[in-house]
């Protein structure tokens, strides 16, 4: 997987700061919102040990905790669990890869052992659904009247779910982009 593509594509999906202050935003503001498109290269790396090799590749090179895509949050490391590799979080919510199959889904936190919704088929096309949902994500924020068109909305829906690997994921993307 092409990581620093995505990291330009993420970037290049970020409200203009003109945009931004044309909300009513602080530079702090702006400057804090902005660093949310960002995954920050490491310097060096870090020692990632017992992960999946994408998953260790991706952290290795990079520090993907300033990312905020909606309600989806990233670790700056993954954590181990039964269940495979925490990468993050929906909400509260773990967002795991699966050991077994390489699949993303968000592990139920009050209730262990229960998934609240499959998120991808792997951790590769889950990278590459955030692009389409930062970039509608985004354009919400800063144009009001983008939710009320239809044809944008489901056009993004439709690029994350088949990104993503399929319609068994549309429950999650309807989710995080606010579509219902």
């Amino acid at each position: 997987m092409d990581f620093e593509l995505l990291c330009v594509s993420l970037r290049e999906a970020t409200p203009s700061e003109k945009a931004l202050k044309g909300l009513g935003l602080s530079d702090e503001d702006v400057q804090e919102f902005t660093s949310s498109f960002n995954i920050i290269p490491r310097d060096g790396g870090v020692s990632i040990t017992n992960s999946m090799d994408v998953v260790k590749e991706f952290f290795t090179q990079y520090d993907p905790s300033n990312l905020e895509v909606g309600m989806i949050r990233f670790l700056s490391a993954p954590k181990t669990v039964e269940a495979g590799q925490i990468i993050g979080q929906v909400e509260a919510d773990p967002l795991v890869v699966d050991k077994s199959s390489g699949k993303v889904f968000v592990a139920d936190l009050t209730s262990p052992g229960n998934t609240l919704w499959e998120c991808a088929d792997s951790v590769e096309k889950f990278l590459l659904t955030l692009v389409p949902a930062a970039n509608y994500l985004g354009q919400c924020l800063v144009d009001h009247t983008v939710r009320t068109n239809k044809a944008l909305s489901k056009n993004t829906l439709d690029a994350c779910v088949s990104i993503a690997g399929g319609n068994r994921y549309e429950s999650f993307f309807r989710m995080i982009l606010g579509i219902e």
